[in-house]
Order: C-alpha cells, then structure tokens, then sequence
C-alpha cells in the first residue's frame, strides 16, 4: 500500500501543536489512494447542516453515463492545489499575520513526502525522533509551538506536491483502479497465505468515491500486513504512468 493512504487533514501538526509532540505526520493530502472504510452511505439528515451525500444507487447494470454523472456531483474532497492545501494549512495553524512568502524548491510525490518533510523541518530546527513502535514524530517545547507552527507551513511550500496527483479520478481512471486490485492485489494477497477480502462491485466502488470525494476501497485496508512485508508489497494501484498517463 502506497504511504499516506488516507485522506487526512492538511496538517496533523496544526492539531498536535497544544501538546509536547508532534504526532508521525501524513502528507497533506492523498486523494489519490485512500481506502475506503466502509461500503455504506449514510446521508446527513440530522439538521446539523451538514451536506448529505449523493445518493448512488449500486444496482450493478448502472452505466458510465450514470456513473460518471455521479462522480460529476461528487463533493469537492480534499485540496485540488497547492495554493488551496496553502491556505487552509494556515487557516489551521491559527497563526497571526500573514503566512510567509516562501520559494518552492522542487515538485514531489507523495511517497518521498514524509522523509523530505522531516528533513526539512529538522533543517529549520525541528527535528524528528523515532518512538519505541517505530512511530516518528517531533518533540518541542509548548512555548515554541508557534515558530514551529510556520516551519511546517515553510516546509510544506517548498516542496510542493505533483498536482496531477490532487485531482479527483475520472471514471476510466476508476475503473484501471478497481481492476488492478481485483486481478493484482487479490491474488497477490492471497499468493501470501491470507485470506483476502471480497471485492465490492465496481457500481458500489464507484458510489464509495462519488459519495465523499476521496474515498475507495482496497484490499490492503481490510487485512492485516505481514509484519514482514517490504516496501510496495501487493502494491494497490497500478504504476503512475498508467493511472494518470499523460495527466
């Protein structure tokens, strides 16, 4: 399973800067490969305001025009830009003034995001240590929270993410997805001795997606990984060049 796979807030610093340490940070943002928890869709009718979802039906025989109509009245997800994730890491961070003018120094994927970020962060120093589960996070003192508050929105500025990577799936994009860990995944789950799960079918994957932006199922997310297993083992997505080609 590729790191980061979940969609999660834009800085779990800006929710772990009241403590004396930050928690093992995720990438910003991963729309791209976040494992749907559930299958079920349960609209907001509580009168808290909350949008409800679309509702999908998952009658299999649904076809592309009704699917991908669905995924056009998909909610927005996660940020789609670097400028957006931006913004609302500062509005997170609940720091005065202006965020800083910072110079972005490369592009890069997700994947090499949580080494680069800590790099960085020890650069402006922040340092990061690893915890007896092997969690890595960063210990500060609570009067610094602030200045350690702009590191992490300096860090996250100067490498920005790929944006091919932010964007939601298209259908056909959906579909490369859904097959890979079907015809892939699966049985490399199983080639391993465990007893993989049952795929939903391609309408309810697809209504997963539609329904919250960001969210689709995978296998990896519902066994438990050898302890054993290297980096890219059972990879749940095919390679970037066929997922997003010339995106």
């Amino acid at each position: 399973m590729r790191r980061g796979a979940a969609a999660v807030p834009i800085a779990m610093l800006a929710l772990g800067l009241s403590g004396c340490a930050a928690p093992s940070v995720s990438p910003p943002v991963e729309p791209s490969v976040a494992p749907s928890v559930a299958q079920s869709v349960e609209p907001a009718g509580d009168g808290t305001g909350v949008s409800a979802a679309p509702v999908v039906s998952t009658d299999a025989g649904m076809t592309d025009a009704e699917l991908a109509a669905a995924l056009e009245a998909a909610p927005p997800g996660p940020p789609r830009s670097n400028a957006e994730m931006l913004e609302q890491l500062w509005e997170q961070l609940r720091l005065e003034g202006e965020p800083p003018v910072v110079e972005p120094v490369r592009t890069i994927t997700v994947e090499e995001w949580q080494v680069v970020y800590h790099d960085c962060m020890a650069e402006l120093g922040f340092p990061s240590t690893v915890d007896q589960h092997g969690q890595q996070g960063i210990s500060f003192d609570r009067a610094h929270k602030d200045d350690m508050g702009r590191a992490s929105y300096t860090c996250t500025a100067r490498y920005p993410l790929d944006e091919a990577r932010m964007q939601p799936f298209d259908l056909a994009q959906l579909r490369l997805l859904y097959d890979w860990r079907v015809e892939e995944t699966i049985p490399c789950i199983a080639a391993a001795g465990i007893t993989p799960p049952e795929p939903p079918s391609f309408e309810s994957f697809v209504a997963r997606y539609a329904a919250t932006g960001y969210e689709h199922w995978s296998p990896i997310g519902e066994i438990d990984m050898p302890p054993d297993a290297p980096e890219g083992w059972c990879p749940d997505a095919p390679p970037d060049e066929i997922l997003y080609g010339d995106r």
